[in-house]
């Protein structure tokens, strides 16, 4: 288990503990809101591929054209800096949230992992909280950063600043919703186990 790692739980899991908590009658409700958090994490994720692939394949594109021009045929191209920046900018942001969701980010678990089961448990609940707050300041001041910066021209290629900036609040808004998917499995994970124990000692 990692710091963000995502229990395993089938749909089928969410039926008997949440009939427990709400009730009966419940059941279908949080049923379904719980799997509307793992399938638009699932859809973020495959929208942040669908943009990181191309921004990061346009990026060395431009490098690589930059460097033909400038040392081969001496005649440098104005705008790539502008275009650099913005498929860097679009690239990092979107493999940030795919690192994330794959659990490929960068992680120190030398301590962690010396501790017993429950207690990773609990501690990965608390770092997903921790990181869920972060994501959720991340999209609010990368909007209004954006907001910011659309009155801003590129002087080469003439669009808004605000596009390139664009990628940070969609990158929080999709590292919300992997935060959530995985804070949701933590609590039925910790509430499953929870009541095996319960039954297992109603048993004896």
């Amino acid at each position: 288990m990692s710091l963000t790692s995502r229990p395993v739980c089938s749909d089928s899991d969410y039926v008997p503990i949440f009939a427990k908590i709400f009730g009966e009658q419940e059941v279908g409700i949080e049923n379904r809101v719980l799997g509307l958090f793992h399938s638009v994490s699932r859809y973020g994720d495959l929208v942040a591929r669908i943009i990181c692939f191309p921004t990061a394949l346009a990026f060395f594109i431009v490098l690589l054209v930059q460097v033909l021009f400038r040392y081969v045929l001496m005649r440098p191209i104005e705008w790539y800096l502008e275009v650099v920046g913005i498929t860097y900018m679009w690239s990092l942001f979107m493999g940030i949230s795919m690192a994330f969701k794959a659990g490929s980010h960068i992680q120190f678990q030398f301590l962690f992992n010396k501790l017993g089961a429950k207690i990773q448990r609990y501690l990965s609940f608390i770092c997903q909280f921790m990181a869920l707050v972060f994501f959720i300041f991340m999209a609010i001041y990368g909007a209004k950063l954006c907001i910011t910066a659309k009155d801003y021209i590129l002087p080469t290629i003439e669009i808004s600043q605000g596009w390139k900036f664009l990628c940070v609040p969609i990158s929080g808004v999709i590292l919300v919703f992997h935060t959530m998917d995985l804070i949701v499995a933590s609590i039925l994970d910790i509430v499953s186990r929870s009541d095996r124990r319960r039954d297992f000692y109603r048993r004896d």
